[in-house]
Formats: C-alpha cells, structure tokens, sequence
C-alpha cells in the first residue's frame, strides 16, 4: 500500500492528506478489514486519466479524482463490465462533492488545506448516503456494527459473483 501515495507520479504530486489517508488505509489493513483477492498478483496495467486532473485543484482532489476514475470506469473497461450495471454508480462518483466526503473533508480539515467553496457546503450534516446496488439504491451503514451489514454484503458479493468468469 505504500506504493499508493506516489501511484500517479509525475501527474499529480505526493502532498500530506494524500499520504495521511495511505496511513490510515495501512493501519485498517493491517487490522484485518482488507483483503487482496490475489496478494502476489501485479497491478493492473492502466493509463492515468489526464484529462481529469485541474491543476488549480490541490494534489489530494486530484487523487481521488483519480482513483474515482481507475476504480470504476477503467474497471469497467479492464473486465468488460456492462455499462448498465455500474453507470449510475459512476455518474455519482462523478460528482465532485461525492468523492470528497466527509471523511476526506476532516483529512483536508486537519492537514491546514483550504477547500473549493463547492466541496465546503453541508460538511458534516450529511448523516446518510445511498448507492446503488443489485438494481435497487440502498442507504449504506454509519456504523460497522448495523445490523444491515450483512444483507449489504451478500448483495455486493452476489453482484461481483455476476462478472467472476467460471471454471
């Protein structure tokens, strides 16, 4: 995961909230709540989406733009996943205000990082959000302990079953 914090050089820079949000997602891995389905398997090869990066837009949001980008559309792409079944989900990743959710905004909060006006509205009374998933938009869980968890699993992995290639 270190390799992360520097995975689009030269195109967007390291910076703080970047590498801060890499420690964390290490620590989580390490906890146990990740899992690579294919541990010594190399990256997928792919090209960065150039034409999404503002460069009046701090590195970080250019990050997740990034990553917004590789791990939907260029997955879509890479396992020639039907578009019907992850364009709505796409389109909300989209959303500039959708990637930089809360958790981004306190990153960016505690780094010192001054924030577009449009990503600063409501930046923390927005308790709820809903995905699409299987079809149906379902308001995902606040906390790791809800009792929906694990009705949200099966359908995700039911859902990922669809495009796993048998035998």
């Amino acid at each position: 995961m270190e390799q992360i914090k520097r995975i689009y050089l030269p195109a967007i820079p390291e910076d703080i909230v970047t590498d801060r949000f890499v420690n964390c997602a290490e620590q989580v891995a390490l906890s146990g709540d990740y899992l690579q389905i294919k541990p010594c398997a190399p990256p997928f090869e792919g090209e960065i989406n150039k034409e999404i990066i503002d460069s009046n837009s701090p590195a970080f949001i250019n990050f997740f733009k990034q990553v917004r980008y590789q791990h939907i559309e260029a997955y879509e792409k890479y396992f020639a996943i039907p578009g019907i079944a992850t364009n709505c989900l796409a389109e909300l990743y989209r959303d500039p205000k959708t990637i930089f959710t809360p958790a981004l905004q306190r990153f960016a909060k505690r780094a010192g990082l001054s924030l577009p006006p449009e990503l600063t509205k409501d930046i923390f009374t927005n308790k709820s959000t809903s995905i699409p998933i299987a079809g149906q938009l379902i308001e995902l869980p606040t906390e790791p302990n809800d009792p929906r968890m694990p009705e949200i699993v099966k359908l995700v992995t039911a859902e990922l079953k669809k495009f796993i290639p048998l035998g």
